[in-house]
């Protein structure tokens, strides 16, 4: 009788699981591929475009290459275009995202676009200038760092793709849920209003990876979202920075409170839509070895 390697299962049945979150990402932004006019857009929509604008501003103003992590359907490309930078690649685990971020994108304006597919769970390099990498005088990540902190090798993959991309000197920069805020709420017990809907997904502690949980935001891309994303710490996003060559940097722009590494996005409205935004703060990495 042949028995089973019970570390070639385990080995199995996490690829299997691994398959199956990235098939449920791939899905939920699938269906949620087409974006709002903007005479829709929330104050909450609003604010966090702008947020992104002005970290944009301060990390990729007139630079020569960006590339954007999780770019879902291109929705800073009129960003990218105001500030000037001349090249983008976009990289999202959606096809049909990225169709739309292509259609968006058209072929005017100074700023050359090129979209791509990829599982950013995995590793990737850019082939398509024939080195693979440190070619990008910066790399953003806007609202989805979260995704990527499955698990340590989830994790570590992606620092390593950011640190293979980008130039020393560049600066790896977004927005990200702060896993302090998003945990304090949770054993608060405020689960749902209006604005949010979080859900908790793990047992037990919580841990620096694999800690999941829901959150649904309202208006937002993430509307009716059973996507599971992580808690993810300032020690941890530092240490793995560290480790990859990447050391903080400050972040002065007025949407971001001043304290680091983790600054809280500051927005102008109170209520239930202030409390979701205060869940959100700003990330600055620079390249430096």
């Amino acid at each position: 009788m042949h028995m089973a390697d019970p570390a070639h299962a385990a080995e199995a049945h996490a690829a299997e699981a691994h398959a199956a979150k990235a098939h449920a990402a791939e899905a939920h932004y699938d269906a949620a591929a087409v974006a709002p006019a903007p005479s829709e857009r929330s104050a909450l929509q609003r604010f966090h475009n702008e947020a992104k604008r002005q970290l944009l501003h301060a990390f990729a103003w007139r630079s020569g290459r960006l590339l954007d992590l999780a770019c879902g359907r291109g929705g800073d490309l009129h960003k990218w275009r105001a500030l000037q930078i001349a090249y983008v690649k976009g990289l999202d685990v959606s096809e049909r995202s990225l169709d739309e971020a292509r259609s968006r994108a058209g072929t005017s304006g100074r700023t050359l676009m090129d979209f791509e597919r990829a599982d950013l769970r995995a590793p990737w390099s850019d082939g398509s200038n024939g080195s693979g990498g440190a070619e990008y005088d910066a790399v953003s990540c806007m609202f989805a760092l979260h995704y990527f902190f499955e698990s340590e090798a989830t994790a570590r993959t992606l620092f390593a793709t950011v640190a293979r991309a980008l130039k020393v000197g560049g600066v790896f920069f977004g927005i990200v849920a702060r896993g302090r805020s998003v945990l304090e709420r949770l054993r608060e017990g405020r689960l749902r209003d209006e604005c949010v809907a979080l859900r908790c997904a793990w047992h037990g502690t919580p841990a620096c990876f694999g800690s999941g949980y829901t959150c649904a935001l309202q208006g937002t891309v993430t509307q009716n979202s059973e996507v599971v994303e992580y808690l993810v710490f300032a020690n941890v996003l530092t240490t793995l920075a560290r480790l990859h060559g990447l050391a903080p940097v400050p972040i002065t722009a007025p949407a971001f409170e001043r304290e680091g590494p983790l600054h809280l996005l500051r927005p102008p409205y109170a209520g239930a839509e202030g409390d979701a935004s205060r869940l959100y703060a700003g990330f600055a990495l620079r390249r430096v070895a």
